[in-house]
């Protein structure tokens, strides 16, 4: 009878460090599952903000782009006109000298 009671408080003792080591070892995993969670969520804000970050380089890219033709056409316009003007004079100049 003692030695079935050593048995039997052995098995218990056993019986509590595995459901202990159990316990300890599913707190790792949930850590570890939570750990996972976070590092995927933060990825996911990271991406969205790299996303963020690249679409308004691209609209800032497109604007400046935008500016640049405007400016572009300008000058063409204003070298178009000076040009038109000079022609202009040079006739006016011509048509004076012929009539001299």
């Amino acid at each position: 009878a003692q030695r079935e009671s050593i048995f039997q408080k052995l098995a218990e003792e056993e019986a509590e460090r595995r459901a202990e080591a159990e316990y300890v070892e599913n707190l790792r995993n949930e850590l570890q599952l939570q750990e996972m969670e976070e590092r995927a969520r933060a990825n996911e804000h990271e991406n969205a903000e790299k996303k963020q970050r690249q679409k308004a380089e691209l609209m800032a890219a497109k604007e400046f782009q935008m500016r640049v033709k405007e400016e572009k056409l300008r000058e063409e316009q204003r070298l178009e006109d000076e040009f038109k003007l000079k022609m202009a004079q040079k006739f006016a100049e011509d048509e004076r000298l012929d009539q001299l």
